[in-house]
This record gives structure tokens, C-alpha cells and sequence, in this order.
């Protein structure tokens, strides 16, 4: 396919509403959309799946190395804070995504660590935050544990 038809395949879905991309869904994965998806990512999972089907997927050794990396002992290495490093927080916040990456000296975003979520929060909002509720921790306590 050539680039011109691709980008307008790709503009198509960027204009489409929740229930033109839910019929899309179907169309591309032969499946009904998940409940409660939304809008935007349906969209993005479309686009993927036209620039999959016109472009080709991963290479096959990189499903290889892939399918290798699943097969290896699991090892959590835990950041200071007990969240797993390299753990991500995603959190939009007045138009704007923030995409957190837990370190071993608390969390990382734009090259600058911040001791704790609610420090972080406070950063992003300008105001006192409970850093867990803002980014959208379910559990209490780090990686799911149990009190």
C-alpha cells in the first residue's frame, strides 16, 4: 500500500467516534471491543492494527527474544519506595499525559526524581495531593501486598 492511502486510513480512524471505532473493531480484529474501552484507545489500537497489517508485525526473532524473555525466572527488583523499578504510573492531568517510571530513588519523570508519589502529584497539580489516589492505586500497600 502506499504511504498516501495509509495516512488517510490513519486519518480516517483519528476522526472517528466511540461507536464508528467500535464497528472498526470488529472490521479489523473480527471480535467485539472490550467493554469499557475507550475512545482513544480503541483508536490508537486500530491505527496499530492498520500499520500491522500494511507494514507487517515484529520480526521473528523478535518474537523469539520475546517468548525467551517470558520463559526466564521472574525477579522483582524493588525501588525504596516497594513499588517494582521500571514500574510506569500514567496519569492526564489538564491535557497533559505524565508517564511515571518507578526507580531505585523513588520516581522518575522528565530526568527528575521525586522521593514519593505525593511529592510527584504536588509537582504536577500545584496542590497537596494523596499521590496513591491522584496516579490510581487500587491497594494500599506496594505491588498488591496484603495488610
Amino acid at each position: 500500500m502506499e504511504t498516501q492511502t495509509l495516512r488517510r486510513r490513519i486519518a480516517q480512524i483519528e476522526n472517528m467516534g466511540l461507536a464508528e471505532l467500535k464497528t472498526k473493531w470488529v472490521e479489523l480484529f473480527g471480535t467485539p471491543s472490550p467493554k469499557g474501552m475507550s475512545a482513544k484507545l480503541l483508536r490508537r489500537a486500530g491505527i496499530n492494527q492498520v500499520q500491522v497489517g500494511e507494514l507487517g508485525g515484529l520480526k521473528p526473532e523478535t518474537i523469539r527474544a520475546l517468548g525467551q524473555a517470558l520463559n526466564e525466572p521472574k525477579t522483582k527488583a524493588t525501588s525504596l519506595s516497594g513499588f517494582a523499578i521500571g514500574t510506569r504510573f500514567i496519569r492526564e492531568w489538564h491535557g497533559r499525559t505524565y508517564v511515571v517510571e518507578v526507580v531505585q530513588e523513588g520516581f522518575n519523570i522528565d530526568d527528575k526524581t521525586y522521593n514519593s508519589l505525593s511529592a510527584l502529584a504536588r509537582h504536577i497539580t500545584g496542590t497537596r495531593w494523596n499521590g496513591r489516589r491522584f496516579f490510581g492505586v487500587a491497594s494500599g500497600k506496594p505491588n498488591g501486598a496484603k495488610p
